[in-house]
């Protein structure tokens, strides 16, 4: 399975870039703050980045915060399509509940599915998760939910609506 996993996140990662080069960013974001990372922040002088050259580590940072290929960005654009995906396999699924057609039409669900996979398989790259760390994380957050199933305890007992058992989760 893991394979498989590998397999979608490399074409996954091969379509965005396609995508990418058509609107002139030349790389997807993965690939730019991969690049951006592995500058020095102590290096003097021009800094050679993505074959432009900047007068300090500082102007590349300030460069990177505002291109078109910043994660957050992109997280953000991608979440969004997940969202507008989600709402189409709910009317797909005939979400009126006051309609008393119950047909589904399961192919349609099926194609809206995978639309979601591409989008989640986008922002899990944009936030550096490779798919070893997507296992490991579900694999945690699992075990966490499991818990909370077995307990009977679900509420965050905390301002920030955060559960206090999922700080261990994290990508470092």
């Amino acid at each position: 399975m893991n394979d498989k996993l590998e397999e979608m996140f490399k074409r996954q990662h091969g379509l965005n870039s396609g995508y990418f080069s058509k609107l002139g960013l030349g790389t997807t974001p993965k690939d730019l703050w991969e690049k951006f990372d592995n500058i020095d922040p102590n290096q003097g002088g021009p800094v050679l980045f993505n074959g432009i050259s900047f007068d300090s580590y500082e102007s590349v940072s300030q460069y990177m915060s505002k291109k078109d290929s910043n994660p957050a960005k992109w997280v953000r654009e991608y979440t969004r399509a997940m969202v507008h995906e989600c709402l189409e396999i709910d009317a797909a699924a005939k979400y009126k509940f006051w309609d008393h057609d119950e047909s589904v039409d399961f192919d349609e669900v099926a194609r809206e599915i995978i639309d979601v996979w591409h989008f989640l398989i986008s922002v899990t790259q944009c936030a550096g998760i490779s798919p070893d760390k997507l296992f490991e994380l579900y694999t945690k957050k699992l075990r966490v939910n499991e818990t909370r199933r077995d307990s009977g305890k679900y509420s965050t007992n905390n301002k920030k609506g955060k559960h206090p058992d999922d700080a261990h989760i994290t990508l470092r």
